[in-house]
Parts: C-alpha cells; sequence; structure tokens
C-alpha cells in the first residue's frame, strides 16, 4: 500500500488547488476572457467605493456605443489604412460624446464593481477610473478627431493639435512677412516681435486651426486652411479643395499632400 500513497497525495494537491484557482476567480486564458480583460478588469483595490447603480448604468450605455463604434473602425484595417466612412465616423462620434464625460468625472471619483461572469462563473472586479476609460476610448477619439467633419475650427476640447515642424528646420523666421514657404500651397509669417527657429522632428503646439470654405466672407471667398502656433508663427495654406462646406484634419492634410505640400498633424488625447 506504501507505493500509493505519494501519487494519490499529488492528485489531492492538485485538485485542491485547482478548486482553490476558480473560487478565488483565477481562470485559463481564453479569447471571450481576453476581450474582457480588454475593457477594464483589474485587481480590487482596497478602499476604493462601489458604483452606484445609476453610474454603472451610464457605463453599459456608453460600452454600447463604443463597442459599435470599434467595430465599424475595425472594418477599416489598421490606423496607416484609416478613412472617412460615414457609420465609422458617426458611431465614432456618439462614443466619444459619451465617453469624455465620464474620463472627467471618474478621474476625480473612480470606482469598481465586483460580479460573477455569466459565461466563465469566475468572480471579477471591474475598476472605472478615468485612465481605464481613456484607454478604452483611444481608438474612437482618435478616428473622430482625424476623420469627423467641421465647418471652420479644428481645435477640440479633447487633445491638443501638433504640427511637425521639419519642413521650417533651421530657417530664422524673422518678424512680420516673411520669405518662407511649406511646399507650394503654404505661406508662412512671423506674427511676434521675434525670430523663431525651428528644428527638425520638433512637434509644436497650435493655438489655432482653421478651415475656411468656399466662398466664405471673412476670406475673399478663397477656400484655404489657416493655423497658427504657440510662438507665433502663422500658416496660411491655399488651394485645399474639399467637398462641401465642412472637412476635416485628416482631409487637409491629405489634400495638401497631393499638392506636394507636407503639413504633418497629430491630435494627442487628453
Amino acid at each position: 500500500m506504501k507505493q500509493f500513497k505519494q501519487p494519490l497525495l499529488t492528485v489531492l494537491v492538485i485538485f485542491a488547488t485547482a478548486y482553490v484557482l476558480t473560487v478565488v476567480g483565477c481562470a485559463p486564458a481564453g479569447k471571450d476572457l481576453q476581450a474582457k480583460t480588454s475593457e477594464v478588469e483589474t485587481t480590487t483595490q482596497p478602499g476604493m467605493r462601489t458604483c452606484s447603480a445609476d453610474e454603472f448604468n451610464k457605463i453599459k450605455t456608453f460600452r454600447s456605443a463604443l463597442d459599435i463604434a470599434n467595430m465599424n473602425i475595425a472594418k477599416l484595417g489598421s490606423q496607416a489604412n484609416w478613412k472617412y466612412e460615414s457609420n465609422a465616423v458617426s458611431s465614432g462620434a456618439t462614443a466619444t460624446k459619451a465617453c469624455e464625460p465620464l474620463i472627467t468625472y471618474h478621474q476625480a471619483s473612480p470606482c469598481q464593481r465586483s460580479f460573477t461572469d455569466e459565461k466563465t462563473k469566475v468572480a471579477q472586479t471591474k475598476v472605472y477610473s478615468g485612465e481605464n476609460l481613456r484607454q478604452q476610448c483611444q481608438t474612437a477619439r482618435l478616428y473622430t478627431y482625424d476623420y469627423a467633419q467641421k465647418a471652420e475650427s479644428l481645435i477640440v476640447t479633447g487633445a491638443r493639435l501638433y504640427f511637425d515642424a521639419s519642413s521650417l528646420a533651421n530657417q530664422p523666421i524673422e518678424v512680420g512677412s516673411v520669405d518662407v514657404n511649406i511646399g507650394e500651397n503654404c505661406l508662412v509669417s512671423n506674427l511676434t516681435s521675434n525670430r523663431v527657429t525651428y528644428s527638425a522632428g520638433q512637434e509644436v503646439l497650435l493655438t489655432a486651426a482653421r478651415v475656411y470654405p468656399p466662398q466664405n466672407s471673412d476670406n475673399g471667398g478663397l477656400q484655404m486652411f489657416v493655423f497658427e502656433t504657440e510662438q507665433g508663427i502663422k500658416v496660411e495654406c491655399y488651394g485645399v479643395e474639399y467637398p462641401g462646406v465642412k472637412t476635416s484634419k485628416a482631409e487637409v492634410v491629405r489634400l495638401l499632400k497631393a499638392k506636394n505640400t507636407n503639413v504633418p498633424l497629430r491630435y494627442e488625447l487628453l
């Protein structure tokens, strides 16, 4: 009989370990669980309050909108292949509108919710904070800011807009109107009282960025894109022939690039 004690003991230990792991909420990694983990799963944070029913209902509504947006955007492929698509823009804008107030709210007032997953029967805790909600919304917000149609300003409340000033690198920009261009379509001027010089790869914050639709009386009817940097440099780009009375950041960049004028712009989410 002695020869069977060790194998039997090993079996009992394995069984007990598996039981304990199941009880405390561990489960084998699978596609379904990994997909849920990408939402906001985390370990319980001691002292964090529990989400109210009203808070959780708002989160569920937001998640439904976000799932639709992510599905539509995913159909376009990787970010390098993104383009304007009406369903993606519409659903992305809806998700962004629902997400950003939640980011602000839960940044100041995070909460958590514990439950048992219906499929895996595993106990889970999800924490809702400004940071992990921001991570969830990243794709929808970036796509929306890049492709949502705007009538005038490209400056938005939820992100900063940056210009890669490499095309102006090592060219001292003197005060006033200067003989400096970007490509074939953009004129540069210095609105400050000091010389400004940019370096290669330097990204500069834009304080203004506006599109002028056709027949705009404010600009003599010229269709153009005008932006100003934090350092007081103004850039006026002509020949931006976008259809309709609205356009997007991505469309402006694409149209200028088609005319040998490279104006790289990038949104940084807040």
